[in-house]
């Protein structure tokens, strides 16, 4: 249900891109990336990390529950303020008068987002998954329609920085109704000590994230130009489009079922599993459609003032593909509470990735395009080997169920090729992509068909886990005696 109504959001979304992209400049799309380099930086704090060690911990007194909220809120003014008086800074770097006063939409959703912590968090410890995902889709929508309304009016960037504080309105008023939630707020903050701390590490760990996947559009934004980031950014957005609408929810879902599994570690193993599955099956054929299709989707999207955007797409292909394995390594930091860990390797990932993008930049946007795709697809691996140290997880758990997906992905693109090759033009640039994407899902379906065992092997991983399940001892080695609960 919860990956049903991501499917909704993106074709929505889709559609929203679509109307936005002819009705706003990519001028004005340009002056919104520099602004999300910094703003997005800040909505990686809004919570404070207080949600993820909330689903960690999975229990709280009222009284540390009051502490929570009271710090929440706390964050969301520092953040509300730091947010506005950005505008300053940011139009003096790059150029643009006109951020001082935008930035001003952004700052107003922090207040928002800090009252938000403890009712999300209560419909995600409660596993009323489907809830959460209602109240989010509902929010997002009504953001979106919002921007759609300012930029039919005319009101150009402005519609694109409204977004965000309408849908953050929304979301609270969503959560806490269906949460059954009243505030109730504390000073005595010695009670959220834990959570501080916890919450601080995770605030760190997703900053270092967000600077690894956007430092790329600060250099671009000094080297290029607003129009040069524009092109890039789109780009970037499209083929990460598939991975993030599926991953949002599965890390919603994953972080409190993995950590109420840290004491049974073969059923955490096969729960890590199963998600993994999840995403990879689902979002490695939308990213082969991007790259199989790749004019014409640009086309019906973003129309012909887009048209750099296609080789810069196939260029960030290899990055969309191996994408979701990044965001499992998460899932199993915070599950486990080793998010101190995560901390090291986010700040070498930062380091590498920043050498490779001021290589990538004597190529222009195009090799700043490539170093992306290559630095954070060789990553990949030596994260996920750092990540399972100390825990049951091994190499072997991914590869055992990435090869399927990967295969029956790369069955359907040969099919895709060979009917893109033997068909005549002519066709109309809707009829191709419909042609395309039909043979890609048939031929996805039978690249799983083809495969012995699947039935079988489909049984035994998307099983529900079994909380309750005890484990021999030989079987996997304890988490608890591992060093890691």
């Amino acid at each position: 249900m919860t990956l049903s109504f991501q499917v909704v959001r993106y074709v929505a979304n889709i559609g929203l891109t679509m109307a936005l992209a002819r009705l706003i400049a990519p001028a004005d799309f340009g002056l919104f990336a520099m602004a999300v380099t910094f703003t997005g930086l800040l909505m990686l704090f809004r919570d404070g990390g207080l949600e993820a060690a909330m689903i960690s911990r999975g229990h709280a007194s009222e009284h540390e529950r009051a502490a929570v909220t009271g710090l929440a809120c706390f964050y969301g003014l520092l953040l509300a303020a730091a947010c506005a008086a950005a505008g300053p800074v940011l139009a003096r770097v790059f150029g643009e008068p006109r951020l001082v006063a935008a930035l001003l939409l952004p700052a107003g959703a922090f207040l928002f987002y800090g009252l938000d912590v403890m009712p999300s968090a209560d419909l995600l410890l409660a596993h009323r998954f489907r809830t959460h995902a209602a109240v989010e889709m509902v929010a997002i929508f009504t953001g979106w329609c919002a921007t759609l309304l300012l930029a039919w009016r005319g009101a150009g960037y402005w519609a694109l920085f409204s977004t965000e504080i309408v849908s953050a309105a929304s979301l609270l008023a969503g959560h806490a109704w269906a949460a059954r939630w009243r505030p109730r707020f504390s000073r005595s903050w010695g009670l959220a000590r834990h959570f501080f701390h916890f919450g601080r590490t995770v605030s760190f760990n997703r900053a270092l994230g967000h600077a690894s996947r956007n430092i790329d559009n600060l250099i671009l934004g000094v080297v290029a130009g607003a129009t040069g980031l524009a092109f890039y950014s789109k780009a970037y957005r499209l083929v990460s489009v598939p991975q993030d609408s599926i991953n949002s929810p599965l890390t919603r879902m994953a972080l409190p079922l993995l950590a109420r599994l840290r004491d049974t570690p073969a059923e955490f193993v096969r729960a890590y599993r199963h998600f993994i599955l999840t995403s990879l099956a689902l979002s490695l054929p939308g990213v082969a459609f991007l790259l199989l299709s790749t004019p014409q989707i640009v086309a019906i999207i973003y129309g012909p003032t887009w048209t750099p955007v296609v080789p810069l797409l196939r260029l960030l292909g290899l990055m969309g593909l191996f994408g979701p394995l990044l965001v499992s390594a998460g899932w199993v930091f915070t599950a486990l509470g080793t998010v101190d860990r995560q901390l090291r390797w986010e700040v070498l990932n930062v380091v590498v990735l920043t050498a490779a993008f001021l290589v990538g930049a004597h190529w222009g946007v195009a090799g700043v395009a490539a170093a992306a795709s290559l630095g954070h697809t060789a990553l990949r691996v030596p994260a996920l080997l750092y990540c399972f140290r100390g825990s049951p997880l091994r190499l072997r758990d991914v590869a055992e169920v990435v090869w399927r997906p990967l295969l029956a992905t790369a069955i359907a693109a040969g099919f895709v090729l060979l009917v893109q090759h033997t068909t005549a033009p002519g066709h109309s640039v809707l009829a191709a992509v419909a042609r395309d994407g039909v043979v890609l899902a048939a031929g996805y379906a039978l690249g799983w068909i083809a495969v012995p065992g699947w039935r079988a092997f489909l049984r035994h991983e998307l099983r529900r886990p079994a909380a309750s399940a005890t484990t021999p001892a030989s079987d996997r080695t304890s988490l608890s005696a591992a060093g890691t609960h």
